[in-house]
């Protein structure tokens, strides 16, 4: 349920997708959408939807151990301003924006594998 969802994330201070090289936008842009920075691997487009607003994971062993103590060390104005940097973020990349040309392109994909037209 979208509500439970979203429960969860206002609870977390940070949403942590640590899946190496896993584009993984959509769970970025719906924490994103809750001004809730992130912890992730900047594979894919991660940088350029979370830019300011996210804390890269690097490579190699420890990890994801080093981006969490990067996100505990974090001071309130810095963390405060990822809250914001997330809410503009969310802002140039709405989903109403790009919804009815996601869902053209299934119906486009359905039809030509049925043989009928799209309507």
């Amino acid at each position: 349920e979208h509500a439970e969802f979203r429960d969860l994330l206002c609870a977390a201070d940070f949403i942590v997708n640590d899946a190496f090289q896993y584009l993984g936008s959509a769970i970025i842009r719906v924490a994103l959408e809750y001004g809730t920075p992130v912890i992730a691997s900047s594979f894919g487009c991660t940088s350029d939807i979370a830019k300011g607003a996210y804390i890269p994971i690097d490579d190699g062993e420890g990890r994801l151990d080093r981006a969490l103590e990067i996100a505990i060390k974090l001071p309130a104005d810095e963390y405060d301003r990822m809250v914001e940097n997330a809410k503009l973020r969310h802002k140039e990349r709405p989903w109403s924006a790009y919804g009815a040309g996601c869902v053209d392109v299934y119906r486009r994909t359905i039809s030509a594998a049925s043989g009928s037209p799209p309507d």
